[in-house]
């Protein structure tokens, strides 16, 4: 049973090192499409997008990939992002956590979500 679960795990890594677009990605980047300027963005999607650009600019490159795999991504569990990147599920779980409270105590950031959140209740 051990052999068919790890047999298992090596076919599930191998398909996770390839990205699986969706239809709309082809239809967004195809040539009569044009890509969105920074002024085209709501709201939201520029936080997302400064809180990405934050991520990779004050952790590691390593780190930055747990974060997007964790939330933004593929919404991996510790346990699999362990089994990924050969490091323990605590180790990734303290430094996931540790961007999570960077980008949480970050005052630009906690502003503007409030500010979205005011947004959304009032229309």
């Amino acid at each position: 049973i051990g052999c068919y679960k790890k047999a298992a795990l090596v076919k599930i890594k191998r398909e996770n090192r390839y990205a699986h677009p969706e239809d709309d990605f082809f239809l967004r980047c195809g040539e009569e499409a044009k890509f969105l300027s920074e002024d085209d963005l709501n709201g939201c999607e520029r936080l997302v997008k400064d809180i990405l650009r934050f991520v990779r600019q004050k952790f590691s490159y390593e780190e930055y990939r747990m974060f997007m795999l964790r939330f933004y991504e593929a919404q991996f569990s510790f346990k699999a992002l362990a089994e990924c990147m050969g490091v323990s599920a605590s180790a990734i779980s303290q430094k996931v956590c540790r961007i999570v409270d960077a980008v949480r105590t970050h005052s630009g950031f906690a502003w503007r979500s409030q500010m979205l959140a005011v947004e959304s209740f009032m229309y």
